[in-house]
Formats: structure tokens, C-alpha cells, sequence
């Protein structure tokens, strides 16, 4: 039975907040680098900003973790960012919620949530233990769940910042040379 009960955040924090971190979180994550600094990094900070305001889960540890070496970071880490990139598309290319969540997995790590404000949403929860790309994935749907409308209209989550920080956009990005289509008749 789904349970009922929604987590209260504190006052000065309103779902929107928790979304924003979330959403800056999962494009932190596919700009990573393929090291296990740069991830310990990500996960003590964006990470940690954006799942701090629920309660720590300790789930399985996961086999895609056990003895890291730098070969097998970058591995888990692109692997991750593949299946972080195809639930985003998932997320703005279905119809509706539900059918977003009868692609999930059986667990999402995600709690119903609530503000100061009245207003009614998801958060991320820290899932220590569990799969990367899984952790991430939580972060993408508290912030689909919460403000659809929004996450939709935000497509940047797919574009990864450039190395000087900036994010392409549609007035800088490249674009094919204009040539006239013509058809040539031989005989």
C-alpha cells in the first residue's frame, strides 16, 4: 500500500529549492569527469546539497562499485551518465507520470514532500549503497514529479557544460551549411 505520509522540509526551504539542487545536481553529474575524485566530489557536494533534506537509506551495496580502480570509475561513470541521459529522455518523452513510472525500476529512491508554502512534491533521498546511476535517476525524477511542466521546458539538462562552464545554446551552437536540394535527371 502506497503510504500517505509526506516529509516536512524546514521552513526557509521550499520544494522549487530541493528541485533546483536536484536538477543542478544531475547536470554537475553528466559533466563529470571520469575519476574517482571528481565523483567523491560530486557526491559530497551537489549531490549531498540536493538529498539532504531527507532521510539516509542504506540499500545493498551494489557489485557495480566493489573494487574501484580508475579503468573501472571511469566505466561505472559512463555507464551511469548513458542511463542518467536516457531516463531524462524518457522523463520528457512520455505522455504522462504514469506512464513515466511504469518504465522506474521497482525501487526510486524518492519521498512525497511538503513546505512551509502548502506546496506538494517529491525529493531525493540518499540511497548510500546503491547503484550510481540509480542514485542519480532519483534526482532527475524529484525534480520531474515536482514541477513537470517545468522539467520539460528545460531541455539543458541533456546539454553538458563546455569546459570553460557556459552551456551551448541555440545561438551559438554549430549548424549544418544551408544547401539547395536539386534533383539532376540523367539520361
Amino acid at each position: 500500500m502506497l503510504q500517505k505520509r509526506s516529509i516536512a522540509l524546514p521552513s526557509p526551504v521550499s520544494l522549487s529549492h530541493v528541485a533546483d539542487r536536484s536538477r543542478e545536481a544531475v547536470r554537475a553529474f553528466l559533466g563529470l569527469e571520469p575519476a574517482k575524485s571528481a565523483l567523491a566530489d560530486w557526491l559530497r557536494g551537489p549531490y549531498h546539497d540536493a538529498t539532504r533534506f531527507g532521510p539516509r537509506r542504506l540499500v545493498t551495496p551494489s557489485t557495480d562499485g566493489a573494487g574501484l580502480d580508475l579503468g573501472g570509475t571511469a566505466a561505472i561513470l559512463r555507464g551511469a551518465q548513458l542511463e542518467v541521459r536516457a531516463a531524462v529522455r524518457g522523463a520528457m518523452a512520455a505522455q504522462s507520470a504514469e506512464e513515466l513510472v511504469r518504465s522506474l525500476p521497482p525501487v526510486v529512491h524518492i519521498a512525497r514532500a511538503h513546505d512551509a508554502s502548502g506546496a506538494c512534491g517529491f525529493i531525493p533521498l540518499d540511497a548510500r549503497g546503491g547503484r550510481l546511476a540509480d542514485r542519480v535517476v532519483s534526482l532527475v525524477l524529484a525534480d520531474y514529479l515536482t514541477r513537470p511542466a517545468d522539467f520539460l521546458a528545460c531541455s539543458v539538462l541533456l546539454d553538458p557544460p563546455t569546459s570553460s562552464g557556459a552551456r551551448p545554446s541555440a545561438a551559438t551552437a554549430p549548424t549544418q551549411p544551408h544547401l539547395h536540394a536539386s534533383r539532376s535527371s540523367s539520361k
